[in-house]
């Protein structure tokens, strides 16, 4: 932000954008801070970080990003614990996003109360769930939890 002060001075304001996850930008990864603003491309996703696999098309260092499901997934991730974030991945599926976090499948739904969802669930896997269960927040304030089914032994 720049304002002119007569008679001769400029007040600069600026404020640091903070990185949270690449998004996927056609064939290249951008990374985006948690207003949206596209930082800078970068070769690929980095290390265990957070990404968002959501296509948003060509992007350039100095755009922000509007589409509602990729500012519903940078808020979601920017609220995840570090331990969490690692490796955490949003994306949509049919018409709501769905994500991956520490080992689990997580329905998202709407791009609606992504902190809210995110904080049931850091709870969730702070209780001790067991470990690849499902994990529906459409609903935040009615989780649910599927765990996983065993698998029945086949007669060769």
């Amino acid at each position: 932000d720049v304002r002119v002060l007569w008679p001769g001075s400029l007040v600069i304001d600026v404020t640091e954008r903070i990185p949270v996850a690449p998004v996927l930008a056609g064939d290249l990864w951008m990374l985006l801070a948690s207003d949206g603003g596209v930082i800078m491309e970068v070769p690929a996703p980095i290390g265990d970080g957070p990404v968002i696999a959501i296509d948003q098309g060509a992007l350039l260092p100095g755009d922000v990003v509007d589409d509602p499901n990729a500012v519903g997934a940078l808020v979601f991730v920017e609220q995840l614990s570090t331990t969490n974030r690692a490796g955490a991945m949003v994306r949509v599926e049919g018409e709501g996003l769905v994500g991956e976090v520490g080992g689990h499948e997580i329905r998202l739904g709407r791009p609606v109360d992504m902190a809210q969802k995110a904080s049931v669930l850091e709870a969730l896997l702070d209780s001790g769930i067991e470990p690849g269960a499902f994990i529906d927040l459409i609903a935040p304030l009615r989780p649910a939890v599927t765990n996983p089914q065993p698998q029945p032994e086949v007669e060769e």
